[in-house]
């Protein structure tokens, strides 16, 4: 479990703070303690304060099986972990990707949230040149549409990181090879921040490891087993931040029917 390497005395040191999320590193290890259990993820630690702000200050330790920040001290504990190891999932039927691109957009156009604008005629072309790459099994060319998305747009969470960690989750399903090597391509943590957000350098070395936030694994699962009467969990994940949970479920079509 990733709370047992945190043991030992350690520095950490906080990244980002995002009113109910901080996002802290020890030593190499990403550690997010949230003041709310959704959406639990990888590195989480569940605490009891209402929300995060600058009076958490920047640095503290590990030590003891307790996270010292300056006169906090939260238990290790206190984590409430959730097998975040992405779903295994072999085959989703047509009609249900059907339902839920209606569910969410009405139309069978997935890209409708983001408008007309540069962006989504960046996204589109990176996202035809990372199937191109794939087909091609161009390994250094995959490198370079990754290194294209990410951090692409705006937000605590840009739309092309989203994109692509929801490809990454439906090509699990419909082609775990082209998964492998998407996550491969996925730099390592010195560089994704220099890329990205906080928030998003947690959710793309979750994905480049297998793991993803338990509400998209929820929205995995559903896909395997619909109950059309009862989508929360997708709805759910299409309300994440202003546009993120459209953003991962356009890339969750994207990545299981092979097209855009």
């Amino acid at each position: 479990m990733w709370m047992q390497s945190l043991r030992g005395s350690r520095t950490l040191r906080v990244q980002a703070i995002y009113g109910h999320a901080l996002y802290a590193v020890v030593e190499s290890r990403l550690v997010v303690l949230l003041s709310q259990e959704e959406p639990v993820g990888p590195t989480s630690v569940v605490v009891t304060a209402s929300h995060f702000d600058a009076t958490w200050q920047a640095t503290g330790r590990v030590t003891g099986g307790m996270i010292q920040i300056g006169p906090r001290v939260i238990s290790l504990q206190q984590a409430r972990p959730r097998d975040c190891t992405m779903a295994s999932v072999d085959h989703v039927e047509s009609e249900t990707i059907t339902h839920l691109v209606e569910r969410i957009w009405g139309t069978g156009d997935i890209w409708s949230h983001m408008g007309d604008g540069k962006l989504r005629g960046r996204l589109e072309h990176a996202v035809n040149a990372l199937f191109e790459g794939l087909q091609a099994d161009d390994t250094e060319g995959l490198q370079t549409v990754v290194a294209s998305l990410i951090g692409l747009g705006e937000g605590s969470t840009p739309t092309g990181d989203d994109l692509l960690v929801g490809i990454i989750a439906g090509l699990a399903i419909s082609r775990p090879r082209w998964a492998e090597q998407v996550r491969w391509a996925i730099p390592l943590v010195a560089t994704l921040q220099m890329q990205t957000t906080w928030p998003s350098v947690v959710a793309l070395s979750a994905v480049a490891q297998g793991r993803v936030f338990s509400l998209i694994n929820e929205t995995i699962q559903w896909l395997a087993a619909p109950d059309f009467a009862h989508d929360d969990c997708v709805a759910r994940l299409a309300q994440r931040g202003h546009t993120s949970g459209r953003d991962l479920l356009a890339g969750l079509v994207i990545g299981t029917t092979e097209h855009l």
